[in-house]
């Protein structure tokens, strides 16, 4: 049994209401409407072996879903655990609990569970400016200097390694004097902030 056969009857028992349009091999397993004409359809469609589940979202987002397990692959096993993790991947989707991002120049495309945070920022280690979107509207655009500059803290690794990256910058797009100034500070206070940690837990400064 394939992984479309098990597929099609969760979508159609899960999404009814979805605007669902189901299709035929070799094309898309389904097509749900789109919500917002700026993020786009959603498209489920089987590799080109059959052996995962490729899901895209418009041109802002794309995942790929395969079992992880060797001993299960080409098994009924394998495609059902293919296809629950597709319908949770569209439940989050279409609850609007997945931010998703695709960069200014359209290189680069991801997704993140958005958690009772809400989340807003993607996942991501440069400094591009990214356009953000959940399933019913875009959130608008999101570059990290920005953000973390205006913010006055470094809150993870993630964003000290770009505050690093564009404290020493001195190419062409470096900082003007100023935000230069401002990141250096967060960075040696991001820094303090990690040493102290490391200190009262006992391990290397």
């Amino acid at each position: 049994m394939s992984v479309r056969d098990i597929l099609v009857p969760m979508l159609r028992e899960r999404f009814p209401d979805r605007g669902l349009q189901l299709g035929s091999a070799p094309g898309p397993i389904a097509v749900f409407r789109a919500a917002h004409p700026d993020v786009g359809s959603a498209s489920v469609a089987s590799s080109g072996d059959d052996s995962g589940v490729d899901v895209v979202v418009g041109g802002v987002a794309r995942d790929s879903f395969f079992n992880p397990y060797e001993d299960e692959q080409g098994t009924v096993a394998a495609a059902q655990g293919i296809a629950q993790n597709v319908v949770r991947f569209l439940e989050e989707l279409f609850a609007d609990r997945l931010l998703m991002w695709r960069s200014d120049d359209g290189a680069t495309l991801g997704w993140r569970e958005r958690g009772e945070a809400g989340h807003t920022a993607p996942l991501v280690v440069d400094d591009r400016v990214y356009h953000t979107y959940i399933w019913t509207r875009p959130l608008g655009t999101w570059q990290a200097t920005p953000t973390i500059l205006a913010r006055g803290r470094i809150v993870d690794d993630r964003e000290y390694e770009i505050m690093v990256q564009r404290a020493t910058d001195d190419g062409p797009d470096r900082l003007p004097p100023g935000q230069r100034d401002l990141a250096r500070h967060l960075v040696a206070e991001y820094e303090r902030e990690i040493r102290a940690q490391r200190s009262a837990e006992g391990g290397p400064g």
